[in-house]
């Protein structure tokens, strides 16, 4: 639009010079137009995003730039997308490390292109990203799958998809909660299809010590839990990568995380300590360990465990003072996710949350004959 001049005479003679300037109008002017003409043709308000698919759903964190492709109801009025906690912005409004007008509407406006170079975001060792899509009425996210890892040297490693393979199952995790205080645990995850080349995440951090166990059916992995558990955090997630696919399952937290970094039940009373555990080593080639456990604020206990197995009984020993409890654990039954662990943790549980210790295993006999050796 070329300006508009104008001369005018005001009262005392004066000529005035107007201008006219064109000015963008920026996103809220845009938006409340938009409102404007859908009540002029008597079309109600946009409603909020939905995002129907984005392709690709699944990348190599060393792909570089990618364009993403996300299909959905209203998408196209977007103009910032966040994927794993940083922004995309739309033309005019590049960031540090993104390119200016990474965001393009389709053609045929179902949707949007999100142009994101994946070496500069956050997204190391992460199996899933959330990319969420903004608009002026609301918000809807979806998961972006990141096949394989990048090292520290800057590496790519990659787990490749076999079509042939089946999808990982995940039935259960024991423990189902752990103390979001909680330091390096020990988890066993029971399902089908659970190979011993499997990639294991919570919350984006990757376990260490991943081993199959030798019926197929299980995996055993550790994980420093206060890696994991941000303050006011309720649990997390677990992540299994296979070469056939990968399955997710909830982790709980049975207390909550303060900014202090410590640590309260639901009622706000301390959670439990542990500060002793007699013996502090065990035979798992044995039929029976009888723990006796030595701490604080460890009053009525709900539930004991030795790494993922449960005590049938647990039992508070006097003077009742919340300072000493034992409890007896089946090693015949456990025995296959304790072969080959150097330490596993124990554990008792209160209504104001979980308190554990890690106590050091040894086999006597390799492999363990039934029966075991004596406790």
């Amino acid at each position: 639009m070329e300006p508009n001049i104008m001369d005018l005479k005001d009262g005392a003679g004066y000529a005035v010079r107007t201008m006219t300037v064109p000015m963008k109008p920026g996103r809220g002017e845009m938006a409340a137009l938009t409102r404007v003409l859908l009540r002029v043709v008597g079309v109600p308000d946009l409603g909020i995003p939905r995002i129907d698919k984005i392709e690709p759903s699944s990348v190599s964190l060393c792909d570089g730039q990618v364009d993403f492709q996300i299909w959905g109801e209203n998408v196209w009025r977007t103009s910032l997308v966040h994927l794993g906690g940083r922004a995309v912005r739309g033309p005019g409004e590049a960031e540090e490390g993104l390119t200016d007008g990474a965001i393009r509407v389709l053609p045929d406006m179902r949707g949007v292109v999100a142009s994101v170079d994946l070496s500069r975001l956050p997204l190391r060792q992460r199996p899933v990203a959330e990319l969420t899509v903004w608009t002026p009425e609301g918000r809807d996210s979806a998961f972006v799958e990141f096949i394989g890892e990048v090292d520290d040297a800057g590496s790519c490693v990659t787990v490749g998809r076999r079509k042939d393979l089946p999808s990982p199952l995940i039935r259960e995790i024991r423990p189902s909660q752990v103390s979001a205080c909680g330091g390096m645990s020990t988890f066993n995850v029971l399902g089908s299809h659970l190979t011993s080349d499997a990639l294991v995440y919570v919350d984006g951090v990757r376990a260490s010590d991943v081993r199959q166990w030798p019926s197929g059916q299980g995996l055993t992995f550790a994980v420093d839990v206060s890696k994991i558990s941000e303050s006011g955090a309720q649990g997390a997630v677990v992540n299994v990568s296979t070469q056939g696919g990968d399955a997710s399952y909830d982790l709980g937290f049975s207390d909550y995380r303060l900014r202090d970094g410590s640590c309260v039940g639901e009622s706000g009373v301390l959670r439990p300590t542990i500060t002793r555990i007699v013996p502090d080593t065990f035979n798992v080639c044995s039929s029976i360990a009888s723990l006796t456990v030595e701490g604080g604020n460890l009053n009525a206990p709900i539930e004991a465990r030795l790494g993922a197995m449960a005590a049938a009984e647990v039992e508070e020993l006097e003077p009742k003072d919340g300072t000493l409890v034992r409890f007896e654990i089946d090693l015949e039954a456990s025995r296959e996710s304790l072969l080959g662990v150097a330490t596993a943790p124990a554990q008792v549980r209160t209504q104001h949350g979980l308190a554990f210790a890690d106590v050091s295993l040894v086999a006597s006999e390799t492999p363990c004959k039934t029966g075991g050796a004596k406790r």
